[in-house]
């Protein structure tokens, strides 16, 4: 059985970047609908653009003084019975993404950094 986290954002989409990719600890990444030009220095990253898309679509501004959610981030978990490789990992992640988030611009980050080194993916929705 497969665990899944939600957790809203209500920041910057690039402190949950930061987070997910600090120390090299990220295994992969997916992205859908999100064209960085190939992580050149002095190009957007992929928070980057998803912040710029917000903000084009004026959905940065709060709401009678409450935070607007700017993103969502779900944890998408395998049972470790299941034992999942990488490959197998990101083939799910992406099709659950594409399947619930198509049209959104979506980062996926894969790691194995918890106490028990079970693979799972960070999925990062951005509001537009």
């Amino acid at each position: 059985m497969v665990y899944l986290k939600p957790i809203s954002g209500h920041t910057s989409v690039k402190g949950v970047q930061n987070y997910l990719e600090k120390n090299d600890r990220s295994l992969a990444l997916d992205l859908i609908n999100v064209f960085p030009q190939e992580f050149v220095p002095g190009h957007q990253s992929w928070s980057e653009q998803m912040d710029e898309t917000r903000a084009l679509y004026g959905n940065n501004d709060s709401t009678n003084g409450i935070k607007v959610r700017t993103y969502n981030h779900y944890i998408l978990s395998p049972d470790p019975k299941d034992n999942i490789n990488l490959e197998q990992l990101r083939e799910f992640a992406t099709a659950w993404a594409e399947r619930f988030f198509g049209d959104f611009e979506v980062a996926i980050v894969y790691h194995d950094d918890n106490e028990s080194g079970v693979i799972h993916a960070h999925i990062v929705v951005n509001r537009k």
